[in-house]
């Protein structure tokens, strides 16, 4: 996705190499591959009481996926977030095969796309708490799903942000308005801010990222700005976003240094100021 956006932004196609090329295509491997996990993928991982892939999962047409973005392991292997961007991510490979005037790889793309994007439509929508339909955070095809979302992107929130649907679609509607709500267990609140946490760190604490991505995936103003003031009110005093923060108290954080939230900011900033 970042090769494509740089080629769609500059019209640069120097960085599509013969080299390059070889690694997309072993992307294309690997990723056929996990859509059969358990009869064709050697991949097994297992570290102190972490193990991915403990539970079954049946064919999809999704890609398994071992551990989450945040580097949890996955409850059930095929992780939607994930499966969206993936998506996408082809999408732009069957644009680059172009590039390279490679029939063979646009269509190999194109193939997988709709493979898994039918996967996500069949099985990645639920019924939420509601009784309305929204996305799962992770599914196995057996009938199981965690309704959930994490801070860490890919997440549910930030689908509009990288393109897998527009902010106004139902679905999605539905699944913003769960994710941003006491029924999803990793949403957290307090005086200063409010908004997604995750697993990975202590309960109640609130991630500049899900912040973010919340300010990204919305066209009201207001909202935009409220979450601008939730991210400014997280500064301990050091000027820097951190991994997460305790919407009491933004002296408490984990992470002094963590860039991609920093990064995540100076792009909302420009969209805020329609760059």
């Amino acid at each position: 996705l970042l090769a494509w956006k740089y080629y769609k932004v500059t019209g640069d196609t120097s960085v599509f190499t013969p080299e390059v090329k070889k690694a997309f295509l072993r992307v294309l491997d690997v990723m056929r591959i996990e859509q059969h996990h358990r009869r064709e993928s050697n991949y097994r991982f297992k570290s102190g009481t972490q193990e991915a892939g403990v539970n079954p999962v049946t064919w999809t047409g999704m890609i398994w996926t071992g551990f989450r973005p945040s580097d949890d392991p996955c409850l059930y292997n095929y992780l939607i977030p994930a499966e969206m961007m993936a998506v996408q991510a082809l999408q732009a490979l069957k644009d680059i095969a172009g590039v390279y005037h490679d029939p063979a790889m646009a269509a190999r793309a194109g193939k997988l796309r709709q493979q898994v994007h039918a996967g996500i439509q069949k099985y990645g929508i639920v019924q939420g708490p509601d009784g309305k339909p929204i996305y799962a955070y992770e599914v196995d095809g057996l009938g199981h799903a965690n309704l959930m979302d994490d801070a860490n992107i890919p997440n549910l929130l930030a689908a509009p942000y990288f393109g897998y649907v527009g902010i106004d679609d139902p679905v999605y509607r539905n699944t913003r308005q769960f994710v941003l709500s006491k029924a999803n267990l990793f949403y957290y609140s307090g005086p200063l801010a409010a908004g997604l946490g995750s697993p990975h760190t202590p309960a109640g604490m609130v991630w500049p990222l899900g912040l973010l991505a919340q300010g990204f995936t919305t066209s009201d103003p207001a909202e935009q700005q409220r979450v601008l003031k939730m991210l400014l009110a997280s500064d301990p005093g050091d000027h820097r976003l951190h991994e997460s923060f305790d919407p009491h108290d933004p002296k408490k954080f984990t992470r002094a240094d963590f860039g991609w939230p920093n990064a995540f900011f100076t792009e909302y900033i420009a969209r805020l100021h329609g760059a």
